[in-house]
C-alpha cells in the first residue's frame, strides 16, 4: 500500500496510530475478493438468465448485497483489531482465554444480526413457497457464519501465547 492509500485507509477508519500490515492486507485480498463478487456477478446473472429468465435480476442483486456485506465486514475487522488492542502479538494464556469469550459474544451476535439481515433481503428476493424461503434462510444461516467465522479466525490469529502464568 503505498502513503496516500495508507492516508486515506487512517481517515476512514479514524485510526490515529499506524495500521498493521497484516490488516492492511486483510482489507485488500477482501476487496479484492468484493470486487470479484461484484463482477462475476453480473456473469452469473447473465448465465443464469439464458436459462432461467426472472431469476437473472435477483441474483444480481444479491451477489452485489454479498459484496457490500464482505467489505463492511473487512472495515468492522481491522476497527476491532485496532481499537480492542489486538494488533498486540504476545499475550498470556489468560488474557488469550478472556480475549477469545469477547470475541465468541461479540460474533455470536454479528453472526445473528447479519442472519437476520441477510435472510430478510433473500426473504424479499426469494419466490413464493416454502422451500423458496427453506433455501434463503438457510443460505443467510451459510452466509452469516461463513463471515463471521472468517472475522473470528482472522483476528485470533493475530495473537501469540508466550506465557502461561496469570
Amino acid at each position: 500500500m503505498n502513503r496516500l492509500e495508507k492516508r486515506l485507509l487512517h481517515l476512514m477508519l479514524g485510526v490515529a496510530e499506524p495500521i498493521d500490515e497484516r490488516a492492511q492486507q486483510a482489507v485488500g485480498h477482501v476487496g479484492l475478493i468484493a470486487f470479484l463478487m461484484l463482477f462475476s456477478g453480473g456473469w452469473l446473472s447473465w448465465l443464469i438468465s439464458l436459462f432461467i429468465p426472472d431469476a437473472a435480476h435477483a441474483y444480481q442483486i444479491l451477489s452485489v448485497l454479498l459484496a457490500l456485506c464482505l467489505l463492511i465486514s473487512a472495515i468492522y475487522s481491522v476497527v476491532a483489531l485496532h481499537h480492542l488492542g489486538l494488533t498486540k502479538r504476545d499475550v498470556t494464556r489468560a488474557e488469550y482465554v478472556q480475549l477469545k469469550r469477547r470475541y465468541q459474544r461479540r460474533y455470536g451476535i454479528s453472526t445473528g444480526v447479519t442472519f437476520v439481515i441477510v435472510g430478510l433481503l433473500l426473504t424479499l428476493l426469494a419466490a413464493e413457497g416454502p422451500f423458496a424461503l427453506l433455501s434463503a434462510w438457510g443460505s443467510a444461516a451459510v452466509f452469516a457464519i461463513g463471515i463471521n467465522g472468517f472475522n473470528f479466525v482472522y483476528d485470533l490469529r493475530h495473537l501469540k501465547i508466550v506465557s502461561d502464568q496469570n
